[in-house]
């Protein structure tokens, strides 16, 4: 649940994310065209979504209205990310 009360989903076969209400009522998606395979998400406490894409083999970052901020992990050798979380001070 991002900062704006809104469940955010991958679509690992749809290479997107999509945000639902609480109530599951479809809201929007993003990330088309950005993403390869997404896999896991988390969010930080600013309400941006950490997406692991498998296919890019790297971490995206999108803010809370779906833009996307950053990207990191390919330049460092990361292969086939299959999850993704927080620490209590923010830390992936």
């Amino acid at each position: 649940v991002n900062g704006r009360g809104e469940v955010i989903a991958c679509e690992y076969s749809n290479a997107r994310l999509s945000a639902f209400t609480l109530e599951g009522r479809f809201l929007r998606s993003f990330g088309q065209g950005t993403l390869s395979n997404p896999f896991a998400i988390c969010v930080d406490g600013a309400g941006n979504a950490l997406v692991t894409d498998n296919g890019k083999n790297c971490v995206f970052v999108f803010d809370p209205a779906g833009q996307k901020i950053k990207e990191f992990g390919q330049a460092a050798g990361m292969s086939s990310p299959y999850g993704i979380g927080l620490d209590g001070a923010g830390r992936i």
